[in-house]
């Protein structure tokens, strides 16, 4: 897992390069806002009247590091390379045992997570942003948010939110085609486009 966070994979992917497709990119355009829940936590998307995605999330532990973070990001390229891939994957030490034993965090390491104690971090460089737990937040939620296949148009909200209540909010949007409509690229945003078999999503 690298360092914890999506860094080293964008910088992985900058060295390899990109090559520029003779297809138009489909994109997944929010119809109607969805939302689950399970107690205070929950996840709602929502159509934009903009050609955008973006997230919206507030998190809450009872830690003097995190207590309250919120952040509102616009997914795009190098925001996310500066803003979100840097932001590692974190845990409370007093869980670590309880998560070995269970078969988790094999490898976790300090070198591969933050690592919260009582009052601070176990970690001797510190955090990389004051804020770094929300950021590692929106860093889950748009590698979950993926697995619809394409880009998303739209804007999430996301209050206590993690991978199971992510999880879920993708399944309504693959099983309920209704709730989002498959465009083109932003050359030709009006267009609704018919996709191939091929680009059909899995378990839709």
């Amino acid at each position: 897992i690298g360092d914890g966070s999506a860094l080293p994979f964008v910088r992985l992917m900058e060295q390899v390069g990109r090559k520029q497709q003779r297809a138009r990119r489909i994109y997944l355009q929010v119809q109607k806002p969805v939302e689950v829940s399970h107690g205070k936590r929950r996840v709602a998307v929502y159509p934009s009247d903009r050609f955008s995605y973006s997230v919206s999330c507030r998190i809450k532990f009872d830690h003097p590091l995190v207590d309250v973070q919120r952040m509102d990001f616009e997914l795009k390229a190098e925001a996310y390379k500066g803003v979100i891939a840097p932001a590692r994957t974190f845990g409370f030490v007093r869980e670590v045992e309880a998560l070995r034993q269970s078969g988790l965090v094999q490898g976790g390491s300090l070198k591969n997570a933050v690592v919260l104690t009582d009052e601070g971090v176990m970690n001797p460089e510190g955090l990389r942003f004051s804020d770094e737990f929300c950021r590692h937040k929106i860093l889950d939620l748009i590698g979950d948010f993926a697995l619809l296949g394409h880009p998303l148009l739209g804007h999430v909200e996301a209050e206590q939110a993690g991978h199971a209540l992510h999880y879920a909010l993708v399944s309504k949007l693959m099983k309920d085609k209704s709730l989002t409509k498959r465009v083109s690229s932003d050359r030709d945003r009006s267009r609704s486009v018919r996709v191939p078999p091929v680009l059909e999503l899995v378990g839709a």
